[in-house]
């Protein structure tokens, strides 16, 4: 089966990517990456500070460190790697909707697509193109928790438990379409936003090789009845980024940042080169 992967440039993107690609090795893939979710910048320094971490950092500092080791390290890989380890490179492809944007999704002819984070909503025509439509792993609990930072909005609301869930995109809505599985885990109360939501990654993809193996052997995927009400999240404005400080909880955490990237990336990182810039 030809699987298309839509993804974020971002660590959280690149962690789910080597899962993936690693699980599905005898599917022929291709992943096309988006540069963003939402505005480049935030209003807030937060934000700005937690888009570094989720992106700069790797993108320009880890990544480009650990090419330069020994090949034979065992460790995740780059995008950069991941690309060539497809066989078929990383394809940039932020205006998806657009005729050129449907030509390159088009070109890898792909029976399913896999969205994760993927940094623009995707209509019609783009939806079209695979014959078995396209999963999306949400990083949230739905109907519950639609739109961006799920997790964010889980902790600030104490809830006890978070999750993530795939469904269909079947119309250029967000987060509505039928819903596949639910994974959902105790929250740990004594850790950071990044490290939550990272944590929901392992499970979230096991959703996602179980349903391309059901789509693999023929069957037809069971849609999930829910219940609750169907609640839209964006991205925190001030006041619900102080509640959130007065709380107790950190949008992340350098320790963590730091044996996070030990344990799967094997690159010394340094305090001084986690600091924001």
């Amino acid at each position: 089966m030809r699987i298309a992967f839509l993804a974020n440039r971002d660590i959280h993107s690149n962690f789910a990517l080597n899962i993936l690609t690693n699980k599905l090795s005898h599917h022929s893939m291709t992943i096309y990456l988006s540069d963003h979710v939402g505005k480049k910048r935030s209003d807030f320094i937060e934000l700005n500070q937690l888009r570094f971490i989720e992106q700069a950092l790797f993108n320009d500092i880890v990544f480009s460190a650990i090419e330069k080791l020994p090949p034979a390290l065992k460790r995740f890989l780059t995008f950069h790697e991941l690309g060539d380890q497809t066989g078929n490179g990383v394809i940039p492809l932020n205006e998806i909707n657009c005729n050129d944007g449907i030509e390159k999704l088009q070109s890898s002819d792909p029976d399913l697509i896999v969205s994760i984070r993927y940094g623009t909503i995707i209509q019609s025509a783009a939806i079209a193109i695979p014959r078995f439509g396209i999963l999306n792993l949400h990083s949230g609990i739905l109907p519950q928790y639609r739109g961006v930072m799920a997790t964010f909005w889980a902790m600030l609301n104490s809830d006890n438990h978070i999750g993530c869930t795939l469904h269909y995109i079947i119309d250029g809505t967000i987060d509505t379409g039928p819903i596949v599985s639910i994974y959902q885990k105790k929250r740990n109360t004594k850790t950071d936003y990044f490290t939550n939501v990272i944590d929901l990654y392992p499970s979230g993809c096991e959703l996602i090789i179980k349903a391309v193996k059901i789509i693999e052997s023929g069957e037809s995927l069971e849609q999930k009845e829910v219940k609750g009400e169907s609640d839209y999240y964006t991205f925190p404005q001030e006041e619900e980024l102080i509640r959130f400080k007065q709380k107790g909880y950190e949008l992340f955490n350098q320790a963590s940042l730091i044996n996070f990237v030990k344990k799967y990336y094997c690159y010394d990182l340094t305090i001084e080169q986690l600091e924001y810039r």
